[in-house]
C-alpha cells in the first residue's frame, strides 16, 4: 500500500513538470526572442539602479498602487511600444528611454500639464516648435504621438552633443540643456549623480533619473513584479501620407473604421478634420483598413463638409468665421487670394463646416442702429462667442469688438465682462 502511494505521488508530480514544461514551450515557441525582453532582464544601460534614490522609486513602484499606476501606463503604452522601441534603438539611445513617457505623460497623448506641456512626451511650445513640431489652429503635433516621437529623439540626441553624456542630456530634457549646461560650469563636474547628491540640481530633475530608471526596471522584469506580458511585437497601425484635408467622420464611413479609434490615433487634431496641406502630414489609421482607406483617398474627392456662401451687403469675414467658430486664417487657407477689402455681392467663398453649422443668414442690424447703454455689461458664459453675444444684442461683432477695445486675434474667455447695449 504504501509503495502504491509513493508511485502514485511520482506519477502526480511527473505529470505536473509536463504541464509546465508544456505551458513554457508554448509560449517560448510564439517568439523565443520576445519571451527573454518581455520576463527577463533587459540590457539597461544606464547607471544609478542600486542609488538610494532609485531604490526609494522601486519601492514606491514596485508594490501596491505605485504597481498599479506602472502597469496602467504600460498597458497604455502595449500599441505604440514597437515603434518607440524601434526609434530608441535606431538612434543609438538607451533602451530605458522607451519608459521615459511612463514618467512624462502616464503614456497619454493627450496629456497636459500646469506648465503647458503636452503630449506623449511632454514637450513645450518653444522646444516642440524648434524640434519641427507643427503648432496651430488645426493641429497640435505635441499630441501626435508619431511625430512627437521623432521630435523626442532629435532633442535627446542633440543633448547628447552639448553634454556627452547620457543622464545628463536626460536631465536637460526636464530641466532644460541652458540651465543643465551652468549647473556643470558652476560645479566643474558632468556627473549626474554628483550633481543631484550636493543639490545642485533643480529637486524634480533629482528625482527624474531615479524614476525613469526604476520604472524601467520593473517594466523589463515583468514576472518578477506579475505584469502581464505583450506578446504582439508588431504595431497595429500605419501611418499613411494624406495630401489633401480629410473629415474623420466621412472617412470612418466609408471605410468602416472606427471613428473613435481614428480620433485616438490622430489626437493631435483640433477638429475631426485634418489641416489643409501645406507640408506633409501623415494621418494615423489602423493596419486593419490601410488598403481601403489608401484606395478611398486616391479616388474619393469628397472627404470635407464644406458650406458655400455667397457674399451679402453688410458681410465681413470677421463675423463669417466668428459664426462658423473658425480663424480668418482658415477661411484663407480655403480661399486662395481672398481680400477683406475687395468683397464683392454675389461672391463665393468656401467655409469648412466643423461644427455644423447652419448656413450663416447675416447681421441681424447694422452698426447705425446700436447705441451704447452707460454701464451695460454681460459676462462671458460657457459656450458663448462674440457672434452668439453680438446677435443676441443686436449688433455686429466688429462693433462689439471696437466698444471692447478688441481686435480679430483677441479669444474671449469665461468670466469676461464686455460692453453691450
Amino acid at each position: 500500500m504504501g509503495r502504491y502511494i509513493f508511485w502514485r505521488k511520482i506519477v502526480i508530480l511527473i505529470f505536473v513538470i509536463t504541464q509546465a514544461t508544456s505551458l513554457f514551450a508554448d509560449v517560448y515557441r510564439r517568439n523565443p526572442e520576445d519571451y527573454f525582453i518581455q520576463n527577463q532582464t533587459k540590457p539597461l544601460s544606464l547607471q544609478g539602479i542600486d542609488h538610494p534614490r532609485t531604490v526609494k522609486y522601486l519601492n514606491k513602484y514596485g508594490q501596491g498602487e505605485g504597481l498599479e499606476w506602472v502597469k496602467r501606463a504600460l498597458k497604455r503604452a502595449e500599441p505604440l511600444l514597437p515603434f518607440i522601441q524601434e526609434e530608441v534603438e535606431k538612434n543609438g539611445i538607451p533602451p530605458e528611454v522607451t519608459y521615459l513617457p511612463v514618467i512624462e505623460s502616464a503614456y497619454r497623448s493627450i496629456a497636459t500639464s500646469h506648465a503647458g506641456a503636452a503630449g506623449l512626451w511632454q514637450f513645450i511650445p518653444s522646444t516642440g516648435t524648434l524640434f519641427g513640431l507643427t503648432i496651430n489652429e488645426w493641429i497640435d503635433q505635441r499630441r501626435d504621438f508619431y511625430q512627437a516621437t521623432l521630435s523626442a529623439m532629435k532633442t535627446l540626441k542633440y543633448n547628447y552633443a552639448h553634454t556627452g553624456d547620457w543622464l545628463l542630456a536626460l536631465s536637460a530634457y526636464n530641466a532644460g540643456l541652458g540651465r543643465i549646461q551652468r549647473i556643470i560650469k558652476e560645479n566643474n563636474s558632468n556627473d549626474y549623480w554628483h550633481l543631484a547628491d550636493i543639490g545642485a540640481l533643480p529637486i524634480e530633475t533629482r528625482d527624474y533619473i531615479p524614476k525613469l530608471l526604476a520604472v524601467s526596471y520593473i517594466a523589463s522584469h515583468k514576472m518578477k513584479y506579475q505584469i502581464q506580458p505583450n506578446w504582439n511585437t508588431e504595431t497595429n497601425w500605419t501611418p499613411i501620407e494624406v495630401t489633401k484635408a480629410i473629415d474623420l467622420r466621412i472617412l470612418s464611413e466609408k471605410s468602416g473604421a472606427s471613428y473613435k479609434e481614428l480620433k485616438s490615433l490622430n489626437s493631435e487634431l483640433s477638429f475631426h478634420i485634418t489641416p489643409p496641406i501645406v507640408k506633409t502630414y501623415f494621418l494615423k489609421v489602423p493596419k486593419s483598413y490601410s488598403s481601403k482607406i489608401n484606395e478611398l483617398l486616391q479616388n474619393s474627392t469628397e472627404m470635407i463638409p464644406f458650406n458655400v456662401y455667397r457674399i451679402k451687403s453688410g458681410d465681413t469675414l470677421s463675423e463669417i468665421a466668428d459664426y462658423y467658430d473658425i480663424t480668418l486664417g482658415m477661411l484663407y487657407q480655403y480661399n486662395t487670394g481672398l481680400n477683406p477689402r475687395r468683397l464683392q455681392l454675389g461672391q463665393k467663398i468656401l467655409i469648412p463646416n466643423l461644427k455644423d453649422k447652419p448656413t450663416y443668414t447675416g447681421v441681424i442690424k447694422s452698426f447705425a442702429s446700436y447705441k451704447e447703454v452707460p454701464g451695460a455689461t454681460y459676462t462671458v458664459k460657457a459656450g458663448d462667442s462674440l457672434w452668439s453675444i453680438s446677435q443676441s444684442r443686436g449688433i455686429s461683432i466688429e462693433e462689439l469688438r471696437k466698444i471692447n477695445n478688441l481686435n480679430t486675434t483677441n479669444v474671449i474667455k469665461i468670466g469676461w465682462k464686455l460692453k453691450v447695449p
